[in-house]
């Protein structure tokens, strides 16, 4: 079943079973705050909107995914590679 985050220490459980080569030991309470309102080194927020969804299978997470808006904005315009811009 896919369905939205509603716990975010479960997600903090699951992502603690992975040995990741980047990964550093953290709270859980640190974890949440960069997974879910992640801000640059002025403490902005990088996203406007944050969706967090995973799949559950006999009540256990066995993968996620999470996807946004961002709340950066382009201060230059962007071209593709064949010079057509992209908004």
């Amino acid at each position: 079943m896919i369905m939205e985050i509603q716990d975010p220490a479960a997600l903090y459980g699951y992502e603690q079973k992975f040995p990741f080569p980047y990964h550093f030991p953290t709270s859980c309470a640190q974890w949440e705050q960069s997974m879910f309102r992640d801000t640059d080194g002025a403490g902005r927020r990088l996203f406007r909107e944050l969706k967090t969804i995973a799949a559950v299978e006999d009540g256990e997470i066995v993968g996620y995914a999470q996807y946004g808006r961002t709340a950066l904005a382009l201060t230059i315009p962007v071209r593709s590679a064949n010079g057509y811009p992209i908004r």
